[in-house]
């Protein structure tokens, strides 16, 4: 006696046809709230990846203090930048953001977040940011008159 083995199509084509529909979703507008920690000299991740062209809206919202000199600052930082709020695409260089920032990305990545300074151990505090991602694929052309 001969032992069969039937195996059902139907669920490796329902698995295949829910991850092409998957696959074609259309891209949209994410926002997503991150804390940033004035006594972390390292980026801190957000759950926002770009392509080259996307746009990103920042706001950031608190006041951190900047050791015993500067003292307590926005997100615009001091005049020296100390304190500033920073992003970051990918590997690329940091850029200044500040409390309000609208930015084209220059290239693909995750963005990272993190308190402009030389010396963290001294610092205390967050800041609240927001990030709103703007796939470039929604953007529409511009009207030509």
């Amino acid at each position: 006696m001969r032992n069969t083995v039937r195996l059902s199509v139907a669920p490796l084509l329902s698995l295949a046809c829910a991850a092409a529909l998957q696959a074609q979703s259309p891209p949209q507008i994410a926002h997503e709230r991150v804390s940033v920690a004035a006594t972390n000299d390292e980026w801190t991740p957000t759950t926002t990846t770009v392509a080259e062209g996307d746009l990103l809206l920042v706001e950031a919202e608190g006041r951190i203090t900047v050791g015993r000199v500067v003292g307590q600052v926005g997100a615009d930082g001091h005049s020296s930048g100390a304190g500033r709020l920073m992003l970051k695409i990918g590997t690329g260089a940091g850029q200044r953001v500040g409390a309000h920032a609208f930015i084209r990305a220059g290239e693909a990545g995750q963005v990272k977040l993190r308190v402009n300074d030389n010396r963290y151990a001294d610092n205390d505090g967050t800041f609240t940011v927001s990030v709103i991602h703007i796939p470039a694929g929604l953007i529409p052309p511009a009207k030509i008159e």
